[in-house]
């Protein structure tokens, strides 16, 4: 059975500003249909897009458009940019549409209500269409490569961002977290015990603090990777380098001297190395492996002592199944290495994330709970998730109950209206 969905009549008499809907494309201009389709016509494609081995983003785009029986792949575009027509890129490859009536590039003109919704959200949503008649593997990967070169590429005509996904199947739930009573009670015993520490002290813990709820808030998984480990770095650095003797954080360090004591120990410690030093070299490579702690030993020898050697700190220096450990993945994006428009690179990224996170947190509720002598942690999280109806498809009989309108939909102004889809049952 063909899947059904799409209405063609707007496709026979576009609105002015839009082109005619291409052949082979699943939805008008704009919209983004809900699929239904038989499970007998679905369960061999699943299976058959499941064996392909393609990416993630390339595997939602080839997917959909197997189910819909398109001949090409449909995206989303996102951008700050009011791009005053549709684009048309790679020879005609790529097609990019606003989803909005844009003004004329020299002004005038009435905006239309979801072109000023946009204006306010500086978030403008553009649909993206490559055709493909043959469905290849090799072209689907190569589009998500496109796609990725074409959105970083925005940037370089002014203050732009760019962003793009798969109009299906792209978004994973939405997670959220149930706050019982007693955790609502943790949190504000965690806030009274860090405002009566020093306020250096208290500073260095809100500063990390802050760098896991910018890491939680973002959807970006480099992004969230590089933030974990700033977090963490900022409170370690700060404790073994920065703390005073009497600092109830100074107990965590690996000397409990002041900072100037520490500054001052490192300097004998250069001096003693050169002086006994029968060759130059040998002082001074000495000198830095003995005197000076690298980053990366500071931070491997500080946590051990803090955690435990029964802890999972090793995992941060072993080396996974990519051939990197996570420590020289924070140092490939540290340092711009990390090709972030390479799937297979990100997607690495994003499953070390739980890991990464649990051990960060662990190191941080460690440190506050021993530092105020109060153990107000709760150390389960319960999570509940929430599914939009318009990411899944459904059989004949069922009816989604939403918004086709890509505008509304990325801008996310249905959110409180709750789509959702009847299924009728044959009785």
């Amino acid at each position: 059975m063909a899947p059904q969905g799409t209405d063609n009549s707007s496709s026979k008499n576009p609105p002015p500003h839009l082109p005619a809907r291409p052949p082979g494309r699943f939805n008008d201009w704009g919209q983004r249909n809900y699929i239904i389709i038989a499970p007998a016509a679905a369960d061999p494609i699943e299976k058959e897009v499941a064996g392909l081995g393609l990416t993630p983003r390339a595997r939602q785009l080839y997917r959909a458009a197997r189910l819909t029986n398109s001949m090409g792949y449909e995206f989303v575009f996102i951008s700050n940019a009011q791009f005053p027509e549709p684009l048309v890129v790679n020879g005609g490859e790529v097609q990019i549409v606003p989803c909005f009536r844009p003004f004329p590039v020299e002004g005038g003109g009435i905006a239309d209500t979801k072109q000023v919704a946009m204006m306010g959200r500086g978030r403008f949503i553009y649909d993206g269409w490559i055709p493909d008649e043959s469905l290849s593997p090799s072209k689907v990967e190569k589009a998500v490569h496109d796609l990725d070169e074409i959105a970083s590429t925005v940037s370089l005509v002014g203050s732009h961002y760019a962003q793009w996904e798969p109009k299906y199947f792209a978004r994973d739930p939405v997670p959220s977290f149930i706050v019982s009573p007693p955790e609502a009670a943790s949190l504000h015993k965690a806030l009274t015990a860090i405002a009566k520490m020093p306020p250096t002290d208290a500073t260095a813990i809100r500063r990390t603090i802050g760098w896991l709820s910018s890491a939680a808030s973002s959807d970006s998984p480099v992004v969230r990777f590089l933030h974990y480990f700033v977090g963490l770095e900022s409170l370690v650095t700060y404790i073994e380098r920065e703390t005073e003797p009497t600092s109830p954080l100074a107990s965590f360090a690996r000397t409990k001297v002041s900072r100037q004591q520490k500054l001052q120990e490192t300097l004998n410690c250069i001096t003693e190395k050169l002086d006994s030093a029968g060759d130059l070299l040998d002082g001074v490579r000495e000198a830095y492996f003995d005197c000076i702690v690298g980053a990366r030993r500071l931070l491997e020898d500080h946590l051990t002592r803090v955690l435990g050697h029964d802890s999972e700190v090793g995992l941060l220096f072993r080396r996974g199944s990519s051939g990197a450990s996570l420590w020289e993945i924070r140092g490939r994006i540290a340092h711009g290495d990390l090709d972030i428009l390479s799937e297979v690179e990100v997607r690495y990224v994003a499953v070390s994330l739980a890991a990464l996170e649990d051990l960060v947190r662990s190191y941080v509720r460690t440190v506050t709970s021993r530092a105020t002598g109060s153990e107000f942690f709760i150390r389960r999280r319960r999570r509940a998730l929430s599914f939009s109806a318009a990411e899944g498809y459904g059989a004949p009989g069922t009816v989604y109950k939403g918004t086709t309108s890509m505008a509304e939909i990325y801008l996310g102004t249905n959110d409180l209206e709750a789509p959702y889809v009847e299924v009728t049952f044959d009785t």
